[in-house]
């Protein structure tokens, strides 16, 4: 509950994809779910899509958008806007060539799949937006300046202790 507490925001260190897939296996790992079995695959494989390819839209656009600041978990909302402007630049219209497609089929108001997205993607946005209603933990995850690099941290033998109690 310390405001000055240092971060563990995803965002903050290594490559779009490896972030990417961090956020994934973390939010796959949160939840559970009463599906049955059958179905159970094809929602994972959906929701970790979705996210995966938010989390890279996030990282490569936030920042631009907003003087170099990390994204923070919960501005999923910005999805289009940010495509919008991925595509004016040429260069990272190439590079993100995949995921503006991603976001054309599944996310844009007209889009053939929204409906279906929005509902393999309800359930990480439900664990998200329960984290971040603890205003310890949002302050942790979503701190923009002050995070804790791990690559580095195991490189100097250094030890991170986390508390994750509910209440003070």
């Amino acid at each position: 509950s310390n405001p000055d507490s240092i971060g563990i925001n995803p965002f903050s260190y290594g490559t779009d994809g490896e972030i990417a897939g961090v956020i994934s296996t973390i939010l796959t790992s949160m939840y559970s779910t009463s599906r049955p079995a059958e179905d159970e695959t094809y929602f994972q494989n959906s929701s970790a899509q979705a996210v995966e390819n938010l989390a890279i839209l996030l990282l490569e656009m936030y920042p631009r958008l907003n003087n170099g600041l990390l994204p923070n978990l919960n501005d999923f909302d910005l999805a289009v806007d940010m495509c919008k402007k991925m595509e004016a630049d040429p260069e990272l219209a190439l590079k993100h060539k995949l995921q503006l497609g991603y976001f054309k089929k599944h996310f844009y108001t007209d889009a053939v799949m929204r409906h279906d997205t929005e509902k393999y993607v309800h359930t990480a946005i439900t664990q998200l937006d329960g984290l971040l209603r603890i205003p310890g933990l949002k302050n942790v995850l979503c701190n923009r300046a002050n995070n804790i690099n791990f690559d580095t941290a195991l490189e100097n033998g250094e030890v991170t202790i986390v508390c994750t109690r509910r209440g003070d």
